[in-house]
């Protein structure tokens, strides 16, 4: 038995909430010292306030449970409860969000949520018409006091769609679902045996529409942008004028150098949800990569608590150079898979991609200016320094053309049963039919002069699976079958990319142990040899460099580089949060200014230097080259053609530093 802590709440002012409140009953607590339960309805088993406390006995069926006549939709429930006598391994709880009105054989209610424990463990389920799932199967509670005649306070909170669950004030987990948003709360005894005896007692309900939350756990500013607008919100607004005070606090970002710091009272009037604060950029930021702030909430009046999203995370985005970054790779070490860029050694990683849906299998535009990406089986395009995302076609996986000018994509066909490979003009919009084979035709990718496109059909025969690397013309016409894989030889090649020259596909296959291994094969089907494997575990499909020696590939989720043909590897990444490589800038990318700048270029294959310097015609390069860093010799002075690309070749260049300008010709 405890004093209730809201007996000083005049019955004047309870009334008045009522009033404005029809949508949802107002807070309570019952701590039963006057051996009264009312408002509680019983359902099944024999329910009694008596001894300060609300006892129950297990009656016909197997679950007993009392609801409060009140509907509620955001609300904090907690009660202290004991198991007395029966099955010491049987459980006690709650229902919430819930309509008591039908049960089901075992005295279950055929719609809502339930979260209840036993011996050492808890679970939340969810009864939609009677059919029973779980959102969190039976999992150890480390904090409950097992064994009949201990007590236990459980705890639910629910808002919007979040459910929270504490046992003994201790966060046990947290769960997003909106099947049932709002509904009848109950208290709840399960007895296998139909002989369990219980009792609960300091039963509250709070309110968690009176609670000041920000709208979002996290938000996103580019340098140079506008400045991030943050949103404070709540849900009871008949209530006014209350205050809540936003303030920042330092993260890797520092106030007064990166943004202003801000300590600001927001006021809320009668009818008034929501307001917002703007952080500004300090003057003078200037950096690159990643940096962020905390926005945080406190000190809230008019009976109003501080909710869930008590903080916000402000990432700021310097600015990353897609040269100096040219490594696109996927990892979820920030919760959700993303792109991100980094250097070749592994270092200067920047996030490019942001939400709460995942994005994967980043590809460069030719130009270094965007990324094509998937999400939700859709390909979407973002700016390189992780601005303007936009939706671009329908699409499972990707590949983009040399020319810049298409991607090849694959997707169903209508209401086929398997996917087929689409070229997408990105100037038009317009799809054209590339591959059709029988069963799916996934993981494009060009070869570099742009005229084929290579990629995995998966077939079966008389239910053996298998694949094969095939080949198709831009033109279109017949495919060719590159590796020989069916139903007598089996094997499940994947994820095929070109060599910079162009003379032979690098893919991830695995060995008749089941260990992935890396193999290369000629254009035409010969020389099928194995490359580099495994057997420590899980590789992702590879990248081949520009360079034609280094390779890219994971494995246990750690981003590994080695040189072709050698199978010495170096780790550039370090954690295992599921990294894996996409994609490596094919060209060096030269930004749009007169400034002096640093070039680095390894030989191509067949020891000839090659590489592109785009931009419109009529630009003027000038490039330099040194042995010593400090005396710098023209090399190559040349202007863009009309096709807005220089192509420069030397047998004779032996990995000299390269210096560069370029200027406009009027």
């Amino acid at each position: 038995m405890r004093r209730r802590f809201c007996g000083t709440i005049t019955v004047a002012w309870l009334l008045a909430v009522l009033a404005v409140r029809d949508t949802q009953a107002a807070s309570f607590t019952n701590d039963f010292s006057d051996n009264q339960a009312g408002h509680w309805v019983s359902v099944n088993g024999n329910w009694i306030a008596t001894n300060q406390q609300f006892e129950v006995t297990s009656g016909s069926e197997k679950t007993s449970s009392v609801y409060y006549d009140a509907p509620y939709s955001d609300f904090v429930f907690e009660a202290r409860m004991v198991k007395t006598a029966g099955s010491s391994t049987d459980n006690l709880g709650f229902f919430f969000n819930g309509d008591p009105s039908q049960t089901d054989a075992s005295g279950n209610w055929l719609n809502g949520y339930k979260v209840f424990f036993g011996i050492g463990e808890w679970q939340l389920s969810k009864f939609v018409a009677g059919s029973r799932s779980t959102l969190q199967g039976w999992t150890p509670g480390f904090t409950l006091n097992n064994g009949l005649g201990r007590w236990n306070k459980l705890r639910v909170s629910y808002a919007v769609d979040t459910i929270q669950v504490y046992i003994n004030d201790i966060l046990q987990g947290t769960f997003t679902d909106t099947t049932f948003r709002s509904g009848k709360l109950g208290l709840t005894l399960f007895d296998d045996s139909q002989a369990g005896v219980g009792a609960f007692d300091d039963v509250a309900v709070i309110d968690n529409g009176m609670v000041f939350n920000w709208t979002r756990r996290d938000a996103v500013a580019w340098l140079g942008a506008d400045s991030p607008v943050l949103t404070i919100e709540r849900h009871e607004t008949n209530t006014g004028p209350v205050t809540v005070e936003c303030f920042t606090r330092d993260g890797t970002a520092a106030a007064g150098i990166d943004y202003e710091p801000v300590t600001a009272i927001l006021t809320f009037p009668i009818g008034v949800a929501t307001q917002t604060v703007t952080i500004p950029w300090a003057k003078s930021a200037a950096f690159a990569g990643v940096k962020s702030y905390t926005v945080g909430l406190r000190n809230p009046t008019g009976d109003f608590v501080i909710g869930r999203i008590a903080t916000q995370t402000v990432t700021l985005l310097g600015t990353p150079n897609p040269a100096a970054t040219p490594i696109l790779f996927t990892s979820n070490r920030n919760g959700r898979n993303q792109i991100f860029t980094m250097n070749p050694d592994g270092t200067e990683a920047h996030q490019i991609t942001f939400g709460n849906t995942d994005s994967s299998q980043g590809r460069w535009a030719p130009d270094g200016r965007s990324v094509y990406f998937i999400r939700n089986q859709q390909v979407w395009a973002v700016d390189w320094d992780g601005r303007n995302e936009r939706y671009v076609t329908e699409g499972q996986t990707l590949a983009v053309s040399p020319n810049g000018r298409q991607l090849a994509v694959s997707r169903f066909n209508g209401f086929g049963p398997a996917q087929d490979l689409f070229l997408y003009d990105l100037t038009t919009g317009q799809s054209r039919l590339l591959a059709d084979s029988i069963g799916d035709d996934l993981q494009p990718d060009f070869s570099p002069d742009g005229s084929t496109v290579a990629y995995v059909n998966y077939g079966s025969f008389e239910d053996v699976y298998f694949s094969n690397i095939r080949t198709v013309n831009m033109s279109g016409g017949p495919y060719q079958d590159i590796t020989q894989y069916d139903e007598n030889y089996v094997g499940f090649p994947d994820a095929p990319r070109w060599s910079p020259d162009g003379t032979t596909l690098l893919f991830l296959n695995h060995d008749l142990g089941q260990n992935p291994l890396l193999q290369t094969i000629r254009i035409d089907g010969t020389a099928f040899a194995d490359y580099w494997g495994s057997s420590q575990g899980a590789m992702s499909a590879p990248v081949w460099g520009p360079d034609g020696y280094s390779v890219l590939a994971t494995l246990n989720g750690r981003i590994l580089k080695s040189n072709y043909p050698s199978a010495a590897v170096m780790f550039l990444t370090e954690e295992t949060s599921a990294n894996y490589a996409t994609d490596w800038l094919p060209r060096s990318i030269l930004q749009s200014t007169n400034r002096l700048g640093q070039l680095s270029v390894s030989r191509a294959v067949d020891h000839v230097l090659r590489f592109d310097l785009s931009g419109p015609a009529g630009t003027n390069f000038v490039i330099l080259t040194s042995t010593n860093l400090t005396t710098w010799i023209p090399w190559v002075t040349n202007g863009v053609p009309e096709s807005g690309v220089l192509t420069v070749e030397d047998d004779s260049y032996q990995a000299y530093p390269l210096r560069f300008y370029r200027t406009v010709t009027p």
